[in-house]
């Protein structure tokens, strides 16, 4: 009896992880014939908007991203915020683009996730350090060729935030 037990135990979790896991995807046409789809699953969402000409734009929500996609690095130990974090990419008239929006955290003082990235962003980097009404904000923002990067460090809560945003174009 406990066989058929464990044997119904089982095919129920892998029932349940084949259902649960599963990505759900929903497509809509749009007027002018162009789509909208919509996937969820796996803890992320996507969305893909084709035109008629052929163009597209997909965001992806709830993403994590690498150092390598947005070309920064991420300060040691901090925690990826994914709920926080989007992918967009897009395409049409012969250009790509992308745009890439991480949030990361610590629990690391403002000043020395400041230094880390003083001595990690490249010296063409420019830098706007604010302290207003007690509000600690550093920005470097670095655009070579098409791509711009923007990193940004705050305080919010007690813990220090950081900000990347990767936006690049090419043909």
């Amino acid at each position: 009896m406990r066989v058929k037990h464990l044997g119904i135990f089982v095919m129920a979790v892998a029932v349940l992880l084949m259902f649960g896991c599963a990505k759900k995807a929903t497509t809509v046409k749009t007027p002018g014939g162009g789509t909208v789809t919509s996937t969820t699953g796996g803890g992320e969402t996507t969305t893909t908007v084709t035109t008629p000409e052929g163009g597209t734009i997909t965001a992806k929500g709830n993403a994590t991203v690498t150092e390598e996609e947005v070309g920064v690095p991420f300060y040691p130990g901090a925690a990826q915020n994914p709920e926080k974090t989007t992918k967009i990419s897009g395409s049409g008239d012969g250009k790509t683009g992308e745009m890439i929006m991480i949030s990361l955290s610590t629990t690391d003082s403002f000043d020395k996730v400041v230094e880390f990235y003083k001595s990690k962003m490249p010296k063409n980097a420019q830098l706007i350090q604010m302290n207003a009404n007690g509000e600690q904000q550093a920005s470097w923002n670095l655009t070579e060729d098409k791509t711009s990067k923007l990193v940004q460090v705050s305080i919010k809560d007690g813990a220090t935030l950081i900000l990347i945003h990767k936006m690049s174009e090419s043909k």
